[in-house]
């Protein structure tokens, strides 16, 4: 039969390519054989765990995060900077402690590139936070105001580039002034224009030296990431989506102002939500395409059952 194109398969048979391609992972060479059979038994277990089979046992997943860090002796604030330590702890405590899975060590955020744009929505240890502090924290506020949801509504981009930057990243404060990009005017000589005035290319400068440091780091994470391939550990997943209701309520409107929206303007929040679910959903994909890993992480915040009732779950979760 002629191999049927994605678009006609079912959703199972999706699911089934999905899962081939995390059991046979590409250009990976096993540190031994013995990691390679170890990696096919763990990943068959836990596709057999999503299936609602019976695997050969319960999959078990290792607390990650800070807690490599913690058994190894490191404070956080030094892997935080410091990308070869971070890869150094993470194979470290995967070598002691025996896993099916592991999300790898990229919730240990660069500190540096958060200092070359300033970053003020997070506290870490030595900035904010006292130097041996275990976690990092988020510094929740109204970086969206209340009249403002029209504006994302029609445009999360621009709204995103324009007005939610400079709010979190003081580097990017002169985006402000930036011209509303318009595709129906062809050659956008006014936008070009704003990019010339020298605070808007002081961000960009800031934006420019980020960008190569986040490259120091993201090629650190990839080199951990492969390291735990090779020793056999599947990764615990392959992309990130945010519930968009905790999308608003965590990033931009915080707690107080979306409990407010959901009595005050609960029309305007639900279109909000289903402005940004399109790419919430779309970006978690490409990420698993590109990882090979068919798991997405979906964090859940304020959905629990002690913060909103059942009735508002439904409506706006």
């Amino acid at each position: 039969m002629e191999k049927k194109k994605r678009a006609e398969l079912s959703l199972d048979e999706r699911r089934e390519e999905r899962f081939k391609r995390w059991l046979s992972p590409q250009d990976v060479k096993f540190s031994t054989p013995a990691a390679a059979r170890a990696y096919k038994e763990r990943v068959t277990r836990l596709i057999a765990a999503i299936q609602l089979k019976k695997p050969d046992r319960v999959p078990v997943m290792m607390p990650g995060g800070f807690v490599a860090a913690a058994c190894t002796g490191v404070l956080l604030g030094k892997i935080m900077y410091d990308y070869d330590e971070l890869c150094r702890v993470t194979l470290k405590f995967l070598q002691e402690f025996e896993t099916d899975m592991y999300h790898g060590p990229d919730l240990a955020f660069p500190a540096k590139v958060f200092e070359r744009i300033d970053y003020i929505s997070h506290k870490w240890p030595g900035h904010g936070l006292p130097s041996d502090a275990p976690t990092y924290q988020f510094v929740e506020s109204e970086y969206m105001k209340a009249d403002e949801y029209d504006r994302l509504i029609s445009d999360p981009t621009d709204f995103w580039l324009r007005t939610y930057l400079p709010r979190v990243a003081k580097a990017f404060e002169p985006f402000k002034t930036l011209q509303q990009a318009n595709p129906l005017l062809g050659i956008p000589i006014g936008y070009i224009t704003s990019f010339g005035a020298p605070d808007v290319q002081a961000a960009l400068q800031a934006l420019l030296d980020a960008g190569k440091e986040s490259a120091r780091w993201v090629e650190a994470v990839t080199f951990c990431n492969r390291k735990m391939l090779e020793m056999g550990i599947p990764l615990f997943w392959g992309g990130i989506a945010t519930a968009p209701f905790d999308g608003i309520a965590d990033m931009l409107r915080g707690t107080q102002g979306t409990v407010f929206d959901m009595y005050r303007q609960p029309d305007k929040l639900l279109k909000a939500i289903d402005s940004i679910t399109p790419v919430t959903v779309e970006t978690a994909v490409n990420a698993s395409n590109a990882s090979g890993c068919p798991l997405i992480f979906i964090p859940l915040h304020k959905g629990a059952d002690g913060w909103m009732s059942e009735k508002q779950f439904l409506k706006f979760y």
